[in-house]
């Protein structure tokens, strides 16, 4: 571990380089996120139809 006055000076060009990164980083988690919530609604949808499908079914039989 280094010591106080051994750590690394961070320039300014530094942290703008990690703040892109960071940014970079949310950006992508977020488009991660929507696709998600989509692919979520798409999986609730078809097991609502699937749930119709086997009332339907169900009714036929009697």
């Amino acid at each position: 571990m280094k010591t106080r006055t051994e750590r690394t000076r961070c320039t300014s060009k530094m942290v703008e380089n990690e703040v892109v990164r960071l940014n970079q980083l949310v950006n992508d988690k977020d488009q991660e996120i929507k696709s998600l919530k989509k692919q979520l609604i798409a999986y609730r949808l078809l097991k609502q139809q699937v749930k119709q499908l086997f009332t339907i079914i169900e009714i036929d039989k009697e």
